[in-house]
């Protein structure tokens, strides 16, 4: 037998053997290093528990982001309960998210590149008729429905951490733990006289229209969330009521709490569609179509009675008016024609009511 051979058998032997000693030693790194690596990789291994979500996903964005500041490496994977990399021997922070970015259809994203700047975020919806022209649907003749996305509760969920190494050539292990990034937001409205609507759209101000996924902070940008879909309870009931759930990112941090609502008189009712509030208070608007194919509109500042439930596995937002069935909104019998061109902003008049309501 030849040197070379020799030699051969040797190294392969001797290998064998370091493998076993690892195995019965129990040295965890073993599994993440092996023979003939350099010594300037960091091997990083990652188990994820998505038990904050409702379900597991199919798949699952893993970004490492280099602190000095390089580009970041980006992998997206099947396998959604553990990752194993080596990279360049840097320190990282880490993102993780479910799903790929082009999974997503009611959110997007930016500032991707780097970990402080990447958000997710609402798209500015591509339906850009009034909500009128929504409630009455001149266009395709379907009443009452709007094609504009609206996001699901849950359906992001995120994690960060970061690994550093504390020699040349490092291994680096440990668990991230994702947890919802979309919440919930539902609002009940007390209605007398609901069984002559046909259809109701409406629209709460005030939310953030984003999220940063590596600080956690909401976007200062406010969103106007829409609110097309209500479904409606009782209607011929002598109260019934109109109930809606969205996807949001939460409360806008603009919001003014110290601010003072001005008291709207009957005059000042008209059909609007925005006010100089909405950006700092939760300004809900409510469009009804009537039977009779006429319209009432009505605008509440509900700021004070939007109840945050956020918790660490969920983001719950629940306004409620007229919960003890003395306090609601009051529908007439008839209200505004329904002009197109342009929509109607006149004032209601004589035909309006003046309408308070008082919430717990």
């Amino acid at each position: 037998m030849n040197k070379t051979n020799q030699k051969s058998k040797w190294m392969k032997a001797s290998a064998q053997w370091l493998m076993a000693g690892c195995v019965l030693a129990g040295i965890t790194s073993c599994q993440l290093r092996t023979i003939g690596d350099p010594d300037d990789q960091a091997h990083i291994s990652i188990d994820i528990d998505w038990s904050l979500m409702d379900e597991d996903p199919t798949g699952m964005t893993v970004i490492f982001y280099p602190t000095d500041g390089s580009s970041p490496y980006s992998y997206v994977t099947n396998e959604v309960h553990h990752i194993e990399r080596s990279l360049p021997d840097k320190d990282y922070d880490i993102l993780i998210f479910n799903q790929s970015i082009p999974e997503f259809t009611t959110i997007n994203f930016r500032g991707m590149d780097l970990l402080k700047t990447a958000e997710a975020y609402a798209p500015e919806s591509t339906d850009k008729r009034s909500r009128l022209d929504r409630l009455y649907n001149i266009n395709d003749g379907s009443r009452g429905y709007s094609d504009s996305g609206t996001m699901k509760p849950k359906t992001l969920g995120s994690a960060t951490t970061s690994v550093s190494k504390p020699t040349r050539g490092y291994s680096d292990s440990g668990t991230m733990k994702p947890k919802p990034r979309v919440g919930s937001l539902s609002a009940t409205i007390h209605v007398k006289g609901l069984g002559n609507a046909a259809a109701v759209n409406g629209a709460l101000t005030a939310f953030a229209s984003g999220t940063y996924l590596g600080t956690e902070a909401m976007s200062s940008v406010s969103l106007t969330q829409e609110m097309d879909q209500w479904s409606m309870t009782n209607a011929n009931a002598s109260i019934g009521t109109i109930h809606t759930q969205v996807g949001t990112f939460g409360l806008s941090p603009n919001i003014d709490y110290d601010y003072e609502s001005p008291t709207r008189t009957e005059s000042e009712m008209k059909y609007i569609e925005s006010s100089e509030e909405d950006d700092f208070r939760n300004i809900l608007y409510l469009n009804f179509l009537l039977k009779d194919f006429t319209y009432v509109s009505y605008r509440f500042d509900v700021t004070d009675y939007i109840k945050d439930y956020t918790t660490e596995a969920e983001i719950e937002l629940v306004l409620d008016l007229g919960t003890d069935l003395e306090e609601y909104l009051e529908l007439p019998d008839t209200g505004l024609p329904y002009s197109t061109t342009p929509v109607s902003v006149e004032s209601w008049g004589d035909e309006t009511v003046d309408q308070e309501i008082t919430v717990e």
